[in-house]
């Protein structure tokens, strides 16, 4: 995932009932995410459709928001 054309960031798929809270604004539980995080790396957070949602970061306990894509 390429944010601006200086970064580029890795990807997490999350499941369609963490799209939902991710996109109202929720953290998610990284126990709950089968991925590995790297804490206070920024990632580019996806649906299960592929449907780019926005950017996080781990602080090892949750994936938070940076920034969300307008709806």
């Amino acid at each position: 995932c390429v944010f601006s054309t200086k970064q580029k960031y890795e990807k997490i798929y999350v499941s369609p009932a963490q799209t939902t809270r991710f996109s109202n604004g929720g953290a998610l539980d990284i126990t709950r995410l089968n991925a590995v995080l790297k804490k206070e790396k920024p990632l580019c957070v996806y649906s299960p459709e592929g449907k780019f949602l926005g950017l996080g970061k781990s602080d090892g306990t949750e994936l938070k928001i940076l920034k969300l894509l307008p709806r």
